[in-house]
């Protein structure tokens, strides 16, 4: 058995060898992500032996990273804003631009939102949460981006919660209410 630490050594060659910009802290997020835990946690755990399961799933990550995969396909989201988000390949990842987006948005007065390609809904939620009492619409042509809202839904997962505020998100064939 290796140690975490061990692991992640091991993977930091693999991705620089493969390129990859940022090796060290994408190797921290998927170690975090096989064990079930926060990346800034990996730092208390570097001296635990890893079972065979999470050394498997670990590597299988890295090995799809040093592909190119992105980290939030491979951990299943990404945080914006402070909040969670399910991320794969049928959705966008939010990116700085979409920060700058936000950024812009909330910088104006506003009481309705209309999210055209809501994907990852992450700008709608985003601003719906930063202003309580507007309300917001969004709407994606891909049933499969609505895929990326269903776990949220059903989890409750985003968190901080959005307040009270109007959010209906409306994907082809698939609706949900978010109150």
């Amino acid at each position: 058995m290796t140690t975490v630490q061990q692991s992640l050594r091991a993977a930091n060659k693999v991705l620089a060898a493969a390129d990859i910009p940022d090796g060290p802290r994408d190797a921290r997020r998927l170690m975090a992500a096989a064990l079930n835990t926060r990346p800034d946690r990996i730092t208390l755990c570097l001296n635990n032996a890893l079972d065979a399961a999470e050394e498997k799933a670990f590597f299988a990550k890295v090995d799809d990273r040093s592909k190119g995969r992105p980290v939030s396909h491979l951990v299943g989201g990404r945080d914006f804003y402070d909040r969670w988000f399910f991320v794969n390949e049928d959705v966008l990842d939010p990116r700085p631009e979409t920060e700058m987006l936000v950024q812009v948005a909330l910088s104006a007065r506003f009481g309705d939102v209309l999210d055209l390609g809501t994907g990852s809904g992450a700008i709608l939620v985003t601003l719906l949460a930063a202003r309580p009492t507007a309300t917001g619409v969004g709407t994606d042509i891909s049933q499969a981006a609505g895929c990326a809202w269903q776990p949220a839904m059903r989890r409750r997962m985003m968190w901080p919660p959005v307040p009270r505020s109007g959010c209906r998100i409306g994907m082809r064939a698939w609706r949900a209410h978010l109150t």
